[in-house]
């Protein structure tokens, strides 16, 4: 006998024509077993000890969350202001280095890569990271990220390490956190109101990237709400087609439980990255641009549906029809 939420479920799916292989379910507890098993992707959510015991015996991923940290409190005011200083100290440093050696960009190595690095240690964040080969592969490249937290900086700092900057909008040059970097690593500032000055702003990166500077960009615009994605802006895929440089998809998650979206405070914990393997934009044209965005963001999707290294995911290959 089927218990009566998987059958409710089941007949639901039946009436408005829903593919129940297709689709998602959550639980915590073992008496949801049945609903679980009906779908095609089974998410035990904060489990209890017998789901979690079914979980391993199935092979179903175990989502783990935890309340974000939002609230304000001593140590984590302490963290951000210690993390805040040695980044600020760094890039300082850096600007010493670039002036003695008259490059900028050797300054920015030394603020963005030591400075991430003084920066997470003193916030308490560990970076994890899941085909670290990826960054080095194939430089110079337009490294694309997902966006949801301020920290998500710190963390490309402390990965891309060295001949790098970024594409921002222009209202993080006025951000106390970001600025200084920004500085430093000769930011291209776009303003996202003037779509003629946006395709101006994106020369200077397209030459950086063609002299050997790897490009930072969320392709998103902006922090995302929640740890899905939002839809691809086109701005970064013009700048590799321009420049003809491979896409190399960084894949975050966690910055958002650590450092809130409108929060200023920095708490300790674990920041995962995947990076994934470099996407050719060889033969990419503007009329088929549209396909190329949608499978740069599905595999961003599906990396973390299937997070790389966990044990019912995947290995970190591409979902399938990737186009290339």
């Amino acid at each position: 006998m089927v218990p009566g939420k998987a059958r409710a479920v089941t007949g639901y799916a039946q009436r408005e024509g829903i593919r129940l292989a297709g689709s998602f379910a959550y639980s915590n507890g073992t008496e949801d077993v049945p609903l679980l098993k009906a779908v095609g992707h089974p998410r035990p959510l904060n489990p209890e000890p017998g789901l979690v015991d079914v979980a391993h015996v199935r092979g179903w991923p175990i989502v783990r969350l935890e309340p974000p940290h939002r609230g304000f409190g001593l140590v984590p005011a302490l963290r951000t202001g210690w993390a805040l200083t040695a980044l600020g100290t760094s890039v300082w440093l850096g600007a010493g280095v670039g002036l003695l050696n008259r490059s900028r960009q050797a300054g920015a190595s030394v603020g963005a890569g030591a400075g991430s690095d003084i920066a997470l240690a003193l916030g308490g964040v560990t970076v994890k990271v899941t085909g670290e080969q990826n960054l080095w592969s194939d430089r110079p490249a337009v490294f694309m990220f997902n966006h949801q937290s301020s920290l998500d900086m710190l963390v490309l700092g402390d990965l891309l390490r060295r001949d790098f900057t970024g594409v921002a909008k222009k209202e993080l040059a006025r951000d106390p956190r970001f600025a200084p970097i920004g500085w430093l690593a000769d930011i291209a500032y776009i303003d996202r109101g003037n779509t003629q000055k946006a395709k101006q702003a994106l020369q200077p990166a397209v030459s950086k990237l063609r002299r050997g500077t790897s490009i930072a960009i969320a392709p998103e615009g902006t922090r995302s709400p929640t740890p899905k994605p939002g839809p691809f802006k086109k701005g970064g895929f013009h700048i590799a087609i321009q420049a003809g440089m491979p896409i190399v998809p960084v894949v975050i998650r966690n910055t958002g439980e650590l450092m809130w979206r409108n929060s200023f405070w920095l708490h300790p914990g674990t920041v995962d990255v995947a990076v994934l393997e470099p996407v050719p934009t060889s033969g990419w044209t503007a009329t088929d641009l549209d396909h190329h965005v949608a499978y740069v963001r599905q595999c961003f999707l599906h990396a973390l549906d299937n997070w790389p290294g966990d044990a019912s995911g995947s290995s970190g290959d591409h979902p399938p029809g990737d186009g290339r």
